[in-house]
């Protein structure tokens, strides 16, 4: 038997190829598009361009003053994020360069001596309010407030220039320094019971416009601090430590002089 294949067999393969063809064809070219849309509204087209054009350009790459102010904007709402307040401090060259030299001579030695002449001029802005002019120096006994980049303290805001949460004399410093929370804790309970205890806070603190995180801002001995809890005004005492520290400095550093006559905290 032998069998007969129609004439036209390869015709017939021949149009079913080209159908397919222009089948498969039109599903690129639909999806391409269907692609392309979604390409563009979602963003990543502009994205893209942006980076390429980018790859052009010289490795120099020049701001206007409305970005970097966006910018500032931008870092200052990531600090508000968290719910506190931002401290802003504003130290010239010369006053950090003096910072410096005592934050190496007590590291060198191992405790921070200090005195009035310590302090150095600068400016300060919590939020959004007015620029405070005050002086500054470092604080802490033990170096531990010296480590790393984030230092401790001091400020005296400027007499009659203003105040910060009602305090004109305060410190900040990492909040390691007092244990975390545990300090603020036990401030609390010395307020619910009545007792005078300086007002403590954390905030942002912002340095020459580098973001240093959260410090613990705590009020110092000062009239400010017996105002605001309804107490006369009075003599406030405390225990003079120079000798302590005066003592540990010579056995812990044989070689050290002792120079400066007015030491404190």
């Amino acid at each position: 038997m032998k069998l007969k294949y129609p004439k036209n067999k390869n015709k017939i393969n021949s149009a079913s190829t080209r159908q397919g063809l222009l089948v498969g064809i039109l599903g690129i070219v639909a999806f391409s598009f269907l692609a392309g849309i979604f390409f563009d509204h979602s963003g990543y087209a502009a994205k893209f361009v942006s980076a390429i054009r980018g790859l052009r350009q010289s490795d120099v790459v020049v701001r206007t003053v409305e970005e970097i102010n966006e910018e500032i904007s931008t870092e200052v709402k990531l600090y508000q994020s968290n719910g506190l307040a931002n401290l802003f401090l504003d130290i010239p060259f010369d006053s950090m360069m003096e910072i410096e030299d005592k934050r190496e001579e007590a590291l060198a030695i191992g405790v921070l001596f200090t005195s009035d002449d310590d302090f150095v001029p600068a400016t300060l802005r919590y939020n959004d309010e007015q620029t405070l002019d005050i002086n500054l120096r470092l604080k802490g006994d033990w170096v531990d407030h010296l480590v790393a980049d984030k230092w401790s303290y001091r400020i005296h805001i400027t007499e009659n220039d203003g105040a910060v949460l009602g305090m004109r004399r305060f410190s900040i410093q990492a909040p390691h320094t007092r244990n975390y929370v545990s300090e603020w804790g036990y401030q609390q309970n010395l307020f619910l019971e009545d007792i005078l205890a300086t007002r403590y806070h954390f905030v942002n603190v912002i340095i020459n416009g580098e973001h240093k995180g959260i410090y613990a801002l705590e009020e110092s001995f000062h009239e400010d601090l017996l105002e605001s809890q309804g107490r006369r005004e009075g003599i406030i005492f405390r225990v003079d430590e120079e000798l302590f520290w005066h003592d540990w400095a010579q056995i812990s550093n044989d070689d050290f002089t002792l120079v400066s006559a007015n030491w404190c905290c």
